[in-house]
């Protein structure tokens, strides 16, 4: 049951939970206020959503800001990545999102 987070200077957003899919569909559009020269970085979490237990982790892409501004738009197909703090050696893939983020 995934969702995705979308985390930007102490605000997040979240999509819908799509039930029982190993390959989810959003096309959902979120908004931030970003303010040029910001140093935060754009953070894309995938989590496996878990009715009696938490919420299962499965990866991130993280987007910074200052190459946004300069390109503007990034788009295409984006690999997981684990949590530095937590890392995931012979696990092989955490999968990939196909993301379009813009200014």
């Amino acid at each position: 049951d995934p969702f995705v987070r979308v985390r930007y200077n102490g605000r997040t957003q979240e999509t819908s939970i799509v039930k029982k899919s190993c390959y989810p569909r959003w096309n959902e559009t979120f908004e931030f206020d970003l303010e040029e020269g910001a140093a935060e970085a754009v953070c894309v979490e995938a989590w496996d959503w878990d009715l009696v237990s938490r919420n299962d982790f499965l990866g991130r892409v993280v987007f910074n800001v200052q190459r946004l501004w300069a390109a503007q738009q990034e788009e295409g197909w984006f690999r997981l990545q684990p949590y530095q703090s937590k890392s995931r050696r012979g696990e092989g893939s955490l999968g990939s999102l196909q993301l379009e983020v813009r200014l």
